[in-house]
């Protein structure tokens, strides 16, 4: 299988609050597992910190462009909530 093939095979879930029934929100968050088993890298962009601590092994925190945080999901999502804790302008 060439790595356009496989490409092909990607599924591409947005998955937004208040968007898609729970069941297809289900069945793209499992398909994103399996892919993820098979080792290949995915790009998750999400405002759901449950789904990025859940779903990923590494995360970035990007504020207006700028690296703000990287590496432990659970320790970027800690970053992200004192941010807006304190104040800090996130947009």
């Amino acid at each position: 299988m060439s790595r356009q093939d496989d490409r092909e095979e990607t599924p591409v879930c947005r998955l937004q609050s208040g968007q898609g029934d729970e069941r297809f929100q289900q069945k793209c968050l499992h398909r994103m597992e399996e892919v993820r088993r098979r080792g290949t890298t995915l790009i998750l962009v999400s405002h759901s910190m449950q789904t990025i601590e859940r779903m990923c092994d590494r995360a970035c925190l990007l504020v207006r462009g700028r690296l703000e945080a990287e590496g432990d999901p659970t320790k970027v999502v800690e970053r992200y909530r004192e941010m807006l804790s304190v104040g800090d302008p996130l947009e």
